[in-house]
């Protein structure tokens, strides 16, 4: 095997693979947790360095002991339990065994450049292999990675014929993608591969200094990372190697010559980082593998150190969000089905990481429909999102500086915003079937109705009334939170007054909400448009 690596030029300590487990991770770099394994052929030693990692969902972990023809299995604090394999071309035996990989039903896969991948049980019984030296369907040059999902299907980083190559567990293949370049979904040698739960496969593209992203068919989504050796510098790679996701949908990184890991959501985004070059506890000596468990544990295979580093998640400090809710001044009796709040998460977060489905507004009312963008047009990315009024109404009292408190998960992070807004129980609302909607904030001084016949047909025209010339503003929301218009007004005094708010031509039909802000209080009204 020596020569044949030799042959091929590379070493193993630049080779990466991946195992894919749900795991769960915090915010702040790992805490180490334990370590296993020494230079040489007993049991629980590496010759030459582990190389391929993967657990199990019962928490067992596999590392590929590749200079001694093996993998050998061990539980999650290191103990060794068994192992398999010998030098050959024989069923069960390897000549240049790299990759390993589990399935949810616990078997064992794993990438030999001889032999190609072979499948075990979780004890290491031969189950069936396929594959063979060659450039053609199904056959390897040099496979490396092997990752499967939760359909049972295998994927393997084909590396010297620069594609990926994907299969059912019983080997027959199914399609593939790739080829030699450093476009969009092209490779410069693939070695790790990963998946994550929405089925999306991620692919270390060593020579490029990325990593790739692709749906499950193979069709490019992203990518991330550039060259660079300069360890302070988040987010570059040099020479990655090995991938592996966890159930929040995170992304671990074995980044080998910078002789760390990095953390990332699965867009790519920088979370955090750990390891520095040499032998001491959490430093690393070409980390080339990066396996997760079901409890949120991060294994690395630290190649030239020959041993297996065991880590746990670090505290997770929880996230605090902007969070702008609408209406400010909240009628208890209008009517209406929706309100919206938009968040607005901080960097290095991204809103497109939101988990909708976890939002909560005051602890119980669910979140609607929501919608992407920068409802405040400040160059940020937020998420606008619907709220159920009447659920709203229920869970607030009325008076002044009442807190709206929305919480959820942000790619893995429990976050929490909140804003204080003004809730009245104001007698003159009116339905939309016609007639002027109407708020007023109690002191007989400030108040605010859309004038137009309601709903409106040819333009909106807002009447309202100030009680000072203080510095006051009128805006146009549409439910979704996204402000369309929005004017000062303070110039026109004390007392009543009516403008137009918006162009005919920005207002399609549907729903509206206008907001009278002034001295630190607001109201809210809402109308309605036709067309």
């Amino acid at each position: 095997m020596n020569s044949y690596l030799r042959r091929l030029g590379i070493t193993l300590a630049f080779l990466g693979f991946a195992s894919v487990l749900p795991a769960t991770a915090g915010a702040q770099p790992p805490v180490y947790l334990t370590q296993w394994g020494s230079s040489g052929s007993g049991d629980g030693q590496f010759g030459s360095g582990p190389s391929g990692v993967a657990t199990d969902a019962a928490g067992n972990v596999y590392v590929v002991d590749a200079y001694n023809y093996r993998v050998q299995k061990f539980s999650g604090t290191g103990t060794f339990l068994t192992k398999w394999g010998s030098l050959g071309d024989l069923n069960g035996q390897f000549e240049g065994v790299l990759g390993v990989a589990t399935d949810a039903g616990g078997d064992v896969y794993v990438t030999d450049q001889i032999n190609g991948v072979q499948r075990f049980t979780g004890t290491g019984a031969f189950v069936i292999r396929w594959g063979s030296f060659g450039f053609g369907i199904g056959e390897f040059y040099f496979p490396v990675g092997v990752a499967t999902d939760a359909a049972g299907n295998v994927y393997v980083a084909d590396t010297y014929n620069n594609r990926i190559q994907k299969f059912t567990n019983t080997g027959a293949y199914l399609t593939q993608w790739g080829t030699s370049g450093s476009g969009n979904g092209e490779f410069f040698l693939p070695n790790g591969v990963a998946t994550d739960a929405a089925g999306d496969v991620y692919v270390v593209d060593v020579y490029n200094d990325r990593i790739q992203k692709f749906s499950s068919s193979g069709v490019y989504i992203t990518q991330w990372g550039s060259a660079g050796s300069d360890t302070s510098a988040d987010g570059r790679l040099n020479r990655p190697s090995g991938v592996a996701t966890d159930a929040a949908g995170n992304v671990y990184v074995a980044d080998a010559q910078n002789q760390r890991v990095q953390k990332f959501t699965g867009t790519g985004t920088f979370l955090t980082k750990w390891g520095s070059f040499g032998s001491g506890n959490g430093q690393f000596n070409y980390p080339v593998a990066v396996a997760t468990d079901a409890a949120g544990n991060i294994y690395v295979s630290d190649n030239g150190n020959s041993r297996i580093q065991k880590f746990g998640p670090g505290s997770t400090p929880p996230l605090t969000v902007a969070f702008d809710f609408t209406p400010s001044t909240l009628n208890l009796t209008a009517r209406g089905l929706w309100v919206a709040g938009l968040i607005e998460p901080p960097s290095p977060f991204d809103a497109g990481d939101i988990d909708i489905a976890s939002l909560r507004l005051n602890g119980t009312v669910q979140a609607g429909s929501a919608v992407l963008g920068d409802g405040n047009d400040n160059g940020v990315p937020d998420l606008t999102v619907q709220f159920s009024r009447t659920a709203v109404g229920l869970t607030v009292p009325q008076g002044d500086n009442v807190p709206i408190i929305v919480t959820g998960t942000l790619a893995g992070h429990s976050f929490s915003g909140t804003d204080y807004i003004h809730v009245i129980r104001a007698a003159g609302s009116a339905s939309l079937a016609g007639g002027d909607l109407e708020a007023d904030d109690g002191s007989g001084q400030l108040g605010l109705r859309a004038a137009t016949r309601n709903p409106a047909q040819d333009e909106l025209r807002v009447s309202f009334r100030l009680p000072n010339s203080k510095p006051a503003s009128l805006a146009l929301f549409d439910v979704s939170g996204r402000q369309l218009a929005a004017r000062r007004v303070d110039e026109m005094g004390p007392g009543w007054h009516m403008v137009q708010l918006g162009e005919r031509s920005n207002i399609p039909a549907g729903l509206y909400i206008i907001r009278l802000t002034q001295d630190g209080r607001s109201l809210t009204t809402r109308a309605a448009a036709v067309r």
